[in-house]
């Protein structure tokens, strides 16, 4: 494969904005590839193995996964019999993940019937009684889109009660006090009449508890939401008092402490290969990217920071974002050279009087003598 193209595939899918064009050009480089062209095979795997620490890293989002879905069955598809296990991990890891994130929530042809008309109503008598809506539902105990609301609620006796356990007390009290009244205001003789009343006294009762009850719901509403602005509004004010101090403090943003390394040095950096066992084997079969903390394998290609007494290897991709930002080694620290002249005196500088420093400490003092 030609190295350019190579690269260019590799900075399409390292930006978000060319994420899903880089896909469909490696799908469409997977697909035009000849089956026992194995040398550009494994070089297109590698990009996809790519693709797989992207989406973990970067993308939550399903619709990156979902895009890639295709190119991880082809890349499985394409494959040579010593990658294809990792392959069908990749596809399988990525169809359980948006097995796992694919819940949805109704949709409006499956609410109830007469649920649309209910809250319309219900929306209407908020507008009409100037009332937030959502006050109203949760005092008469509906949710929105015509859905039941949760079912526990505090009680102004104490215990919370759920709303079958208060409409039978409310529903036995009202009966108990309407019956005593009706029996005796009845007169003997007409006990169909006097049931009579007593059912509709009994559904009176009921409807006038069932409105207090919805009243007070939709007052304790209103003081839990008035509690909770007023502590919100508290918290706000502290962090406000803290912002400004932070900024009288800091003044202006600081230039960051370090510089970024030289382009000609990173550039120089060696790069390598990994085609052969014995390569992966040098490096070590359990060493990882210490960016990505992907294992390296065969296809891979890792470039070298000179550092001491080991040289630290990271997938070129994965620590061109840091050393485009700092000059050392995001592990050990160890510095390369960068192109600001300021920080490069005042590097040698300091060098220089950390050696005036060592070398008036190793000084004769003055009533010492040096015998030769």
């Amino acid at each position: 494969m030609d190295p350019a193209e190579r690269t260019r595939l590799s900075g399409l899918l390292e930006k978000r904005v060319t994420f899903h064009r880089g896909l469909n050009e490696l799908k469409h480089a997977l697909l035009s590839t000849a089956p026992n062209n194995d040398a550009k095979l494994v070089e297109l795997l590698s990009l996809v193995q790519r693709v797989v620490v992207l989406l973990r890293t970067r993308y939550a989002n399903p619709a990156a996964w979902k895009a890639s879905v295709e190119l991880l069955r082809l890349a499985e598809d394409r494959a040579p019999s010593d990658q294809k296990q990792k392959c069908s991990g990749w596809f399988r890891e990525a169809t359980t993940y948006l097995d796992e994130g694919d819940v949805e929530g109704p949709s409006p042809t499956s609410l109830p019937p007469g649920a649309l008309a209910a809250g319309v109503e219900v929306a209407a008598a908020a507008a009409a009684a100037n009332l937030p809506l959502e006050d109203v539902l949760a005092g008469a105990g509906v949710g929105l889109a015509g859905q039941q609301a949760p079912a526990s609620h505090y009680d102004d006796t104490g215990p919370i009660l759920d709303d079958e356990a208060r409409r039978r007390r409310i529903e036995g009290g009202a009966e108990a006090s309407t019956a005593a009244a009706a029996t005796e205001g009845a007169p003997a003789g007409q006990p169909g009449r006097a049931t009579a009343l007593q059912r509709a006294q009994a559904r009176m009762a009921q409807q006038s508890h069932l409105q207090s009850a919805i009243l007070e719901g939709i007052q304790a509403v209103y003081r839990g939401m008035e509690a909770v602005a007023r502590g919100t509004e508290a918290v706000e004010r502290e962090l406000d008092a803290v912002l400004e101090a932070l900024r009288a403090r800091a003044g202006q943003p600081s230039a960051p402490s370090r510089p970024p390394a030289s382009r000609r040095v990173v550039a120089s950096l060696p790069r390598r290969l990994l085609e052969t066992e014995a390569q992966l084997d040098e490096l070590g079969r359990d060493t990882v990217c210490p960016v990505c903390t992907e294992a390296f394998a065969l296809g891979d290609e890792v470039q070298l920071l000179p550092c001491k007494p080991m040289q630290h290897c990271f997938h070129p991709a994965c620590v061109k974002p840091w050393l485009d930002s700092n000059n050392s080694c995001p592990v050990c620290r160890t510095e390369l050279p960068t192109d600001d002249l300021k920080y490069e005196a005042a590097k040698e500088r300091a060098a220089e009087e950390e050696a005036e420093r060592r070398g008036a400490a190793n000084a004769l003092s003055h009533n010492e003598f040096a015998y030769l």
